[in-house]
């Protein structure tokens, strides 16, 4: 059966190691075509442990079922290196596609800002034009349910 494991690292841990570790957890799985794929350092939803950010890892990997729950009980035992972990059963297929996306992308951390502008277009002379842009600060309202007094 085809495997992925995603693992958040710990950037206060030695982060190569910790992956090297969970690797050889793998190995020592009785698993095959053992794959590593690094996907940087990102901003954390919530923070985990009292950290904000984490090194992502994911590993792919052919095993029996039965040496899953070896796997986790040895991630488990790593508890201030490993933040959290996923293991889920991948289709061959998927990982395939998978793949060749990483390498075709170069696979680094990427991050994307939005910002909202608007131009605004005002005409001198039919060769010329000048266009300003505004940046708007979009706020959300927030309502609290509660008591009223």
């Amino acid at each position: 059966m085809n495997y992925e494991l995603m693992a958040v690292i710990n950037p206060k841990a030695d982060t190569e190691a910790t992956a090297k570790k969970v690797e050889k957890f793998i190995e020592d799985a009785k698993a095959q075509n053992v794959k590593v794929e690094k996907l940087g350092r990102k901003e954390l939803a919530y923070p985990i442990k009292k950290q904000k950010e984490a090194d992502y890892f994911l590993f792919y990997f052919d095993a029996e079922g039965e040496g899953i729950r070896g796997i986790a009980n040895k991630i488990r035992l790593e508890q201030e290196a490993v933040l959290r972990y996923l293991v889920i059963k991948a289709k061959a297929k998927e990982i395939a596609q998978k793949q060749k996306k990483a390498q075709e992308e170069g696979r680094s951390a990427k991050v994307t800002v939005k910002t909202v502008t608007s131009s605004k277009t005002t005409v001198k002379d039919k060769k010329t034009s000048t266009k300003e842009k505004e940046t708007k600060v979009v706020k959300a309202k927030t309502k609290v349910k509660g008591k009223k007094k």
